[in-house]
């Protein structure tokens, strides 16, 4: 097993880019062979324990992030995307219900990869209107979100903490779900800020953002990477050396 972490591929990181040196894994398992054969079992322990709390940062060598924005209809969840991708790559208009599909942006903030998905509009209770189409929509935004990494959680003009826009519809329309109770992979966003009525405040914590005054979007792009990979602040020596990047690696650790 130690050779079989040797040979699948070797990798270092410096920094939020992840270079890869390579031989830079190998030295590291034959350290702690070498630790392990002086008896030094507790450090030898600690070594592999610091690799697999790496390897969760190391594995996203090969698979970008996924960042799922959702919300209510004409939230401006794909003006969003495009403020942040940098161009138009979400079809934008004042018409409700223009995305009905999940539409994924891939970008690169501060060195890492991350698939934004734009997904159709959430509504309310009352689905009577709406089509098979907007439906389908509908049950593949919820199961995205599901299936996120983290959720940009937005709000439209005057934006409702969870309770008014935070709630979902259930798949199919049947009732009423809240949003996931898990904070640490959400983010809340009031956007479209610009329109917000003179002193509205939104919750604590949320992120006021408008795609038209280009507030916020710096500092929601920020937010992301560091509720991504906490790591690079709360243990920024865990990246300074050899990661783990593949699945079999983590297996054989």
């Amino acid at each position: 097993a130690e050779d079989g972490i040797r040979d699948i591929g070797v990798t270092g990181v410096q920094t939020c880019a992840l270079p890869i040196f390579g031989g830079e894994l190998g030295r590291e398992i034959d350290r702690i062979l070498a630790l392990r054969a002086a008896g030094r079992q507790t450090e030898a322990d600690a070594a592999v324990a610091r690799l697999v709390r790496a390897s969760r940062v190391g594995l996203r060598l090969t698979r970008p992030w996924r960042v799922v924005l959702a919300g209510p209809v004409n939230a401006g969840k794909s003006s969003l995307v495009n403020a942040l991708a940098g161009h138009a790559r979400s079809i934008v208009s004042a018409e409700p219900g223009t995305t009905r599909d999940l539409l994924e942006t891939r970008i690169v903030l501060e060195g890492w990869e991350i698939d934004l998905i734009d997904t159709a509009g959430l509504r309310g209770a009352d689905l009577a209107d709406a089509s098979p189409t907007e439906l389908a929509g509908i049950d593949r935004a919820i199961a995205a979100t599901a299936d996120a990494d983290l959720v940009l959680r937005l709000g439209g003009a005057g934006f409702q903490p969870v309770g008014g826009a935070g709630f979902q519809p259930v798949i199919g329309g049947a009732g009423f779900q809240p949003a996931s109770s898990d904070h640490s992979r959400e983010i809340a966003v009031a956007a479209k800020c610009d329109l917000d009525p003179a002193g509205s405040v939104p919750p604590p914590g949320t992120i006021r953002t408008s795609t038209v005054t280009g507030e916020g979007i710096g500092e929601l792009a920020a937010a992301i990477v560091r509720r991504l990979v906490p790591e690079e602040y709360v243990e920024p020596d865990l990246l300074a050396g050899a990661v783990p990047f593949t699945e079999r690696q983590l297996r054989l650790l």
